[in-house]
C-alpha cells in the first residue's frame, strides 16, 4: 500500500512536468518500483525515459534507462537481452566518463552471471566495480556491491572470505540503517555458520532474518529464509521441523506470488513425503510442477515485450499509463463483481458434482490411491532420467579429452618416425652407418613411447568400457572380513611384483562378530583392491618425497555398523586438499601424474557401491592422510 501511495505521488508528478531531465528521472523512478512486481509496466515507463533522454542529448539518463529496461528483462527470466543492454549501458558510461554510471554497469552485469549461477564471472565484474568504489557511488551502492561479493563466495564454497565481506557489510548497513540489507546478509551468515557445525549460531542467523524481512515486508526474502531453515532441519535429521519450515516457505511464496519459492518449498515438501505419505507427496509435487509451469509460461509475455520494445507505438502505451489510475477502480469493482459471481458458480459447481459422486467415491477411493502413487513413480522416474541425461554431456567432454592425450602422442611421434626412417635410408645409401645407427635408436626410443601411450589410450577405454559395463554376478553372502583381507594382500604382492623399490606396511583390524553380507563379490572385490592401490601409491609416493623418517602404513578394518557392515581402508600418505574431495568421484578426474592414472576407479567404485545400496565415503587431512569408507546393507 505504501509503494502504491508512492507511485500515485510520482504519477501525479509525471504529469506536471515537462519535457526535461526531470521527467526522465520520474519516470526511471517509477520503473524502479514497478521492476520486480510488474515488469512489464517498469519497461513501458523505462522505454519512455530512454527516448526522451536521447531526444534531450542526456547520456546519462539514456544509460540509466537502459539498466532499468535491463533490470525489467533479468526480472522476466530473459538473461541474454537484459546482459545486451547492461552492457550498452556500460558502454554509454564509459563513453562520458561517468563513475557512477561504471560503476553500475559492472555491477549490473555481475548481478546477471550470479542470477545464473556463473559465480566466477559474476566475481570478475564484482571487482571491477569495486575498484571504483568512492564517494561518487555512495555509501548505499558500497552495501549492495559488498552484500553481492559476499554472496559469490558463500556459493563458490570460499567460507572464510564470505565470512569476512559479509560480516562487514553487516557493520556497514547497521551504521547506516540500509533495513532492506539486513534480511538477506543474516541469511547468508546462517548458511556460512551451518558450514562450520556452529548450529546454534546458524540459527540464529535465521531467526534474525526472519525478523528483518518481515520488518521491510520483504516476503521473497522470508520465504527463501524458511527454505533454507527447512534444509538445516532436513541435514540435522529433524524430518518433522524441515516439514514446517517448508510448509511456511510455501505459505509465503504463494501468498506473495513468489513462483521461485512456492516451486522450491514444493519441492522440498515432496520428497520429505515421498516414501511416507504418497497422497501429500504428490499433492506437493503438483504444486511444484504448476509453480513450474507459471515461470515457464513467461516466455510469452517477454516475447511479447521484445517486440514491443522495438516497435513505434510508445504514445499508446503512454496514454494507457496515464489513464491506468483512473480506470483502477472500475477494475477492482469488475473484478469484484466476477469474483462473487465465479465464487457462487463454483459453490453450485461443487454441490452438484459431491451429489453425483457420494456413492461412487467409496468404491474408486482404492483406485485413485494407486494411480497417484504411480503418477508419483512415473514422475520420479522421469526426474532421474533427466539427471542421467545432464550427467551425460560431462561425461562427453571427459572422455574426448582423456583419450585425445596419448593419441595425440601416438600421432606425434609415428610422423617423427617417418621422417626418421626417410633420413635413415639416405644415410644408408651415403654409407654412414653411424648415423644410421644413431636415427635407428631414436626411432626405437620413439616406438617405446608409441608403445606407452597406445597402453594408455588401451587403459582408458578398458576403463571406460568397465565403468559403462552393468555386473553380471550374481549376489551371495560374503564374509567382508575375509574379502578385506584376500585383496590387501592381492594389491599388496601385486604392487610389491611390479615395482621392487616399493615397500610399505599394513595392519588389519578384522570385527569376527559381522554377520555375512549378500554382495557381488568380485564387485566389491574390484572396489577394494582400487582402494587398496590407491592408498599403498599415495604411502608411495611421500616416502619417495620426503625420503627421510617416514614409515609408510595402511589400515584395513571391519565393523558392524548401524544395521550396515563397514569397511575402512586409511593411510597416512599425502591427504586430499578440501577442493579436490568434492571432485575425487567424478569421471576421469585424478590426482596422479598424466599416464599413471585414468581417472575412472574411483568414479567405478562409488557406482559399485550404489548399485549394492551402500555409501562410499572420503575424509582426509592434507599433509596427514585419507579415509574411504565403504557403507553396506547388513
Amino acid at each position: 500500500m505504501g509503494q502504491q501511495r508512492a507511485n500515485d505521488s510520482l504519477k501525479k508528478e509525471l504529469y506536471k512536468t515537462g519535457e526535461d531531465t526531470n521527467r526522465v528521472l520520474l519516470l526511471d523512478a517509477l520503473a524502479i518500483n514497478y521492476y520486480l512486481n510488474r515488469p512489464d509496466t517498469a519497461i513501458l515507463f523505462a522505454q519512455q525515459a530512454y527516448d526522451l533522454s536521447l531526444k534531450l542529448h542526456y547520456p546519462k539518463g539514456a544509460a540509466l534507462s537502459l539498466n532499468r529496461i535491463a533490470a525489467a528483462y533479468s526480472t522476466l527470466g530473459d538473461y541474454a537481452k537484459s546482459l545486451v543492454l547492461f552492457n550498452k549501458a556500460l558502454r554509454i558510461s564509459q563513453q562520458i566518463d561517468d563513475v557512477l554510471g561504471i560503476f553500475r554497469g559492472y555491477n549490473n552485469i555481475g548481478d546477471n552471471y550470479a542470477t545464473r549461477k556463473d559465480y566466477k564471472k559474476a566475481l570478475e565484474y564484482f571487482k571491477k566495480a569495486q575498484a571504483l568504489s568512492g564517494p561518487e557511488v555512495g555509501s548505499y551502492g558500497q552495501v549492495v556491491l559488498s552484500l553481492n561479493i559476499g554472496d559469490c563466495y558463500l556459493w563458490l564454497q570460499q567460507y572464510d572470505s564470505a565470512s569476512v565481506y559479509l560480516l562487514e557489510t553487516y557493520a556497514k548497513a547497521k551504521k547506516e540503517g540500509f533495513e532492506d540489507a539486513y534480511g538477506n546478509l543474516d541469511r547468508d551468515l546462517g548458511l556460512v555458520e551451518a558450514h562450520r557445525k556452529n548450529f546454534t549460531a546458524a540459527l540464529q542467523h535465521f531467526q534474525n532474518s526472519i525478523v528483518n524481512s518481515q520488518r521491510v515486508a520483504d516476503y521473497q526474502s522470508l520465504s527463501t529464509t524458511y527454505t533454507y531453515i527447512s534444509n538445516f532441519y532436513k541435514d540435522q535429521g529433524q524430518r518433522d521441523s524441515a516439514i514446517l519450515y517448508a510448509k511456511k516457505a510455501l505459505q509465503i511464496a504463494q501468498a506473495s506470488s513468489f513462483s521461485l519459492g512456492t516451486f522450491e518449498a514444493s519441492k522440498l515438501l515432496a520428497a520429505y513425503y515421498a516414501g511416507h505419505d504418497d497422497k501429500e507427496a504428490f499433492h506437493y509435487l503438483s504444486l511444484a510442477t504448476a509453480a513450474k509451469d507459471s515461470m515457464f509460461s513467461q516466455e510469452k509475455v517477454k516475447q511479447l515485450l521484445s517486440i514491443s520494445f522495438e516497435e513505434k507505438q510508445r504514445q499508446q502505451e503512454l496514454e494507457a499509463a496515464r489513464t491506468e489510475s483512473r480506470n483502477q477502480v472500475r477494475l477492482y469493482a469488475l473484478l469484484g463483481i466476477l469474483g462473487v459471481f465465479f465464487l457462487v458458480a463454483l459453490l453450485l459447481y461443487r454441490n452438484n458434482r459431491q451429489k453425483q459422486q457420494a456413492n461412487a467415491l467409496l468404491q474408486k477411493q482404492k483406485q485413485e490411491i494407486e494411480s497417484t502413487l504411480a503418477e508419483l513413480k512415473a514422475t520420479q522416474a522421469q526426474l532421474v532420467q533427466s539427471e542421467k541425461m545432464a550427467s551425460l554431456g560431462e561425461l562427453t567432454a571427459g572422455i574426448a579429452h582423456e583419450i585425445q592425450n596419448p593419441l595425440n602422442f601416438v600421432n606425434n611421434f609415428s610422423e617423427v618416425n617417418t621422417e626418421l626412417i626417410a633420413e635413415l635410408k639416405q644415410e644408408l645409401k651415403s654409407g654412414n652407418s653411424e648415423e644410421a645407427n644413431a636415427i635407428a635408436t631414436n626411432i626405437e626410443e620413439n616406438e617405446q613411447k608409441i608403445n606407452l601411450h597406445g597402453k594408455r589410450a588401451d587403459a582408458i577405454v578398458k576403463g571406460m568400457l568397465q565403468h559403462s559395463r552393468n555386473s553380471t554376478g550374481q549376489k551371495e553372502l560374503t564374509d567382508l572380513s575375509a574379502l578385506a583381507n584376500e585383496y590387501v594382500r592381492l594389491s599388496y604382492h601385486g604392487l610389491r611384483a611390479k615395482e621392487k623399490a616399493f615397500n610399505a606396511d599394513f595392519k588389519t583390524d578384522f570385527d569376527d562378530s559381522i554377520p555375512k553380507v549378500n554382495v557381488v563379490p568380485q564387485d566389491i572385490g574390484r572396489v577394494l583392491l582400487n582402494l587398496f592401490n590407491n592408498a599403498f601409491y599415495a604411502v608411495h609416493e611421500k616416502k619417495k618425497r620426503l625420503n627421510g623418517n617416514y614409515q609408510p602404513l595402511i589400515t584395513v578394518s571391519t565393523k558392524r555398523g548401524n544395521k550396515a557392515g563397514v569397511i575402512s581402508v586409511s593411510d597416512n600418505g599425502m591427504g586430499i586438499s578440501k577442493s579436490v574431495q568434492d571432485k575425487i568421484f567424478q569421471p576421469f578426474f585424478t590426482t596422479k601424474p598424466t599416464g599413471q592414472g585414468t581417472g575412472l576407479g574411483l568414479s567405478l567404485s562409488y557406482d559399485i557401491v550404489k548399485a549394492h545400496g551402500g555409501e562410499l565415503n572420503v575424509q582426509s587431512i592434507e599433509g596427514e592422510g585419507t579415509t574411504f569408507t565403504i557403507l553396506l546393507p547388513a
